[in-house]
């Protein structure tokens, strides 16, 4: 019963996550700061393939 109870909390918290940067998204905060900052972070380099 706890192992279920803990399962719905953390599904919870990631959804309650994922509707947040729905709601940020269309935000001035959004596209000036924390955009540039995530793709800063998040940039890989891609080399190519065969």
């Amino acid at each position: 019963m706890a192992a279920a109870s803990i399962l719905r909390a953390c599904i919870g918290i990631v959804f309650m996550g994922w509707i947040l940067i729905w709601l940020l998204m269309p935000t001035r905060r959004w596209s000036a700061e924390w955009k540039p900052r995530l793709s800063k972070r998040t940039y890989s380099t891609y080399f190519g393939s065969y």
